[in-house]
């Protein structure tokens, strides 16, 4: 969701295989947004989909980033929460227009009200279309509290990795706090604003460590391949009440399970992605990867397109599709069509919309933030 080009100097630096792994991440998001994904019992990206996007954005961030973090987070804002605003405000507007016209309700809480402005601001959760925008937010708040604690630990001389170890118990309480689930005053508050976040900061600093450590991969790619997805699938099998993982409400089964499921899935996809780096039909998984925010924030509002215009086709009632974005009509044989689109459309409204900007403004670069 950061800027995958941008460094402290301004400079353009194009890292493919990191556009294929956020390509590869928003894949497994979108398909597992269908309702009857999660039939496979358990749907595994599920188990690391939402740690990936956190360790992606930490590898991403340079050392140059670092030494004015203030700046850094300052640039977050335009990149990451102006589009949360916008995306909230015009989903909301279409949320509306769809009940007054049609009848479908997206959100059982008006987000217009003033619980529903304190939801998507200070808790993340906006609700209707944009329901999937809970991540943006997170993922600015782990951003700057990784900044926060990378400032600290240059400071007393830490080495990333220690500063990791010091973080892990920390992360590992939090997802304990999680399990807790209502039993304190407060609780919601401290779990979705804090709690929540510092898992995200945890996986943002692996991803910042393993960058400075310059990680390489070793051995035949299809063994490693085949090694990850027999562990990850293991892990499902062997521990099957402890595999429960929703980060969007910091609800876990197990403290100790999330960190092996996640860093399996991560280094599954890295593998994944470096290898297709030197295929030549791999244009369409960069242009989603570049796109990534949009793709997240969009993907949703496609399906309910979908459902719409299969409703009117079958003379359904739209009753069926009210607040239920996830569904998928005519399960499974529509689910690659649902994923292909929901992952398409939004690619090419942005796409179109810099071109139109670019010729619009030709002097000055659009604004609208990559992926």
């Amino acid at each position: 969701m950061i800027d995958a080009q941008e460094t402290g100097a301004g400079s353009i630096v194009k890292d493919t295989k990191i556009s294929i792994a956020k390509g590869i991440g928003m894949l497994l998001v979108v398909a597992g947004h269908c309702r009857g994904a999660v039939t496979f019992d358990p749907f595994l990206p599920y188990t690391f989909h939402i740690p990936l996007f956190f360790f992606i954005t930490g590898y991403l961030t340079r050392d140059d980033h670092m030494r004015s973090p203030g700046d850094f987070v300052l640039r977050r804002v335009r990149s990451i929460l102006v589009p949360y605003v916008t995306y909230f405000i015009g989903f909301g507007i279409v949320s509306s227009l769809l009940l007054a016209v049609l009848g479908i309700r997206n959100d059982p809480l008006p987000w217009y009200t003033r619980q529903g402005l304190v939801n998507a601001v200070l808790l993340g959760q906006p609700g209707h279309l944009f329901v999937a925008g809970w991540f943006l937010l997170s993922l600015f708040l782990a951003i700057a509290m990784f900044c926060a604690c990378a400032k600290i630990a240059e400071k007393m001389g830490l080495s990333d990795w220690t500063a990791v170890t010091i973080l892990l118990p920390m992360t590992m309480l939090c997802i304990w706090y999680g399990q807790m689930n209502g039993k304190y005053k407060g609780y919601e508050i401290i779990n979705l604003l804090l709690a929540r976040n510092v898992v995200g900061t945890f996986f943002v600093y692996c991803g910042y460590a393993a960058r400075n450590s310059r990680i390489k991969i070793y051995g035949h790619r299809s063994a490693i391949l085949a090694g990850l997805f027999l562990f990850q699938f293991s892990m499902t099998r062997t521990f099957p009440e402890k595999i429960g993982f929703n980060i969007e409400l910091n609800s876990y089964n197990s403290v100790w399970m999330p960190f092996l499921t996640s860093f399996c899935g991560i280094a599954f996809v890295f593998t994944l992605s470096s290898m297709l780096e030197s295929v030549s039909k791999k244009d369409w998984l960069v242009r989603i990867g570049d796109n990534s925010l949009h793709v997240m924030a969009m993907h949703v509002a496609v399906f309910q397109l979908i459902n719409i215009i299969l409703c009117l086709w079958y003379g359904y009632s739209f009753d069926a599709i009210s607040n239920d974005q996830a569904l998928v009509i005519n399960w499974p044989m529509t689910w690659p069509a649902y994923v292909f689109l929901g992952l398409s459309i939004p690619v090419l409204i942005i796409e179109i919309y810099r071109r139109f900007a670019s010729a619009m403004f030709p002097s000055r670069r659009s604004k609208v933030s990559t992926g």
